[in-house]
């Protein structure tokens, strides 16, 4: 079962979700809608046998029904915001998945300073390897990341 079909019956509890559930303070409500015919102005511009057409469509209804309320569509597809704005609606970005901090990024390699000299010259000799147990790493290796070991008599090794 899909991550956001659990957080969504968790986020209704015992409650009918008829009447959308709250996400949080200041942060709107969530609601399941039901299949509605084609607004007259959505299907004059947009075919009817597209996904996300009736998406746009039940978007355009709900701010119909609810006119005192503010109605956003918010989608990662450019195109179908253009489309909501076209007929009246608005629409943004999902933007709560951007980086802020591009360094926080996970890098796939990190540096190791003070490795003792004798590990990283016998990288430079057969066997061309040595055990990840004889290294005082700071915390343990992720997968496929790799290491740039240091001390101060050597230069850098990539591994």
């Amino acid at each position: 079962m899909p991550r956001i079909v659990r957080s969504l019956d968790s986020l209704s509890g015992d409650k009918l979700f008829n009447g959308g559930v709250k996400i949080g303070p200041n942060r709107g409500r969530i609601s399941i809608k039901l299949e509605q015919q084609f607004h007259e102005k959505v299907a004059f511009n947009y075919a009817c046998n597209k996904p996300d057409h009736h998406i746009l469509n039940t978007t355009y209804h709900l701010s119909v029904d609810n006119s005192s309320r503010h109605v956003v569509l918010v989608t990662k597809d450019v195109n179908l915001r253009m489309k909501a704005k076209s007929i009246g609606l608005m629409a943004q970005d999902y933007t709560t998945d951007h980086v802020k901090d591009i360094s926080t990024l996970y890098a796939g390699r990190r540096i190791e300073e003070n490795i003792i000299e004798e590990s990283i010259d016998r990288m430079y000799a057969e066997p061309y390897q040595i055990e990840m147990s004889e290294l005082p790493l700071t915390k343990p290796l992720l997968p496929n990341e790799y290491l740039i070991m240091r001390n101060e008599k050597n230069l850098p090794l990539h591994l």
